[in-house]
């Protein structure tokens, strides 16, 4: 079922006049310079953008590799095995693993 959605904003737009035109300004500037960077950067932008982000964020799983951030104190989340289950198997279940 086709449908349309308007969506009016009541504010002005909150945009900044000033800043407005400086980033009209800059985009215009890239424009007739013929680097507009979008969709793909410029080697030496790229080159520009190496190293300049945290990631993977300290937290993450990836964090520390690759010479990333090292956790002051390791987590681990199991410690081995943990105790022998109580109980009997389950009906129809020897309660063995393909390893016993």
């Amino acid at each position: 079922m086709p449908a349309q959605v308007l969506h009016v904003a009541r504010d002005g737009g909150g945009i900044d006049p000033d800043r407005k035109a400086a980033s009209e300004a800059t985009v215009a500037a890239w424009r007739a310079e013929g680097s507009l960077p979008f969709p793909e950067f410029a080697p030496e932008a790229l080159a520009g953008l190496d190293d300049t982000l945290d990631y993977p964020p300290l937290g993450s799983p990836d964090a520390g590799t690759a010479g990333h951030y090292l956790a002051a104190t390791p987590q681990t989340l199991s410690q081995g095995p943990g105790p022998e289950p109580r109980g009997k198997p389950a009906e129809g279940h020897s309660g063995k693993t393909p390893a016993d």
